[in-house]
């Protein structure tokens, strides 16, 4: 039986502490590709991971949106989103 691809999507927002947490507790031998877009005004450079940088505060529908065009090509989608409150 063929497993099908998954694709995660984080959304973030000058949240590095809350990234590095999330990206440690995603199991990399479920997930085929991660992207992360970063709405915020920081950089952030995580290894084997594509970021995508917005024009900043573009907000979470427009990032996910862009995620989407992204992993378009998986069989599962999901997002997880992370901003300043």
């Amino acid at each position: 039986m063929k497993r099908e691809k998954i694709g995660v999507g984080i959304i973030t927002c000058d949240r590095p502490d809350f990234l590095e947490k999330c990206l440690k507790s995603i199991d990399n031998q479920l997930i085929d590709e991660i992207i992360i877009i970063n709405d915020g005004f920081n950089d952030i450079d995580v290894d084997g991971i594509k970021e995508i940088k917005t024009t900043g505060r573009i907000g979470v529908a427009k990032g996910k949106n862009i995620a989407l065009k992204h992993l378009y090509n998986k069989d599962c989608i999901t997002f997880l989103s992370l901003k300043m409150i």
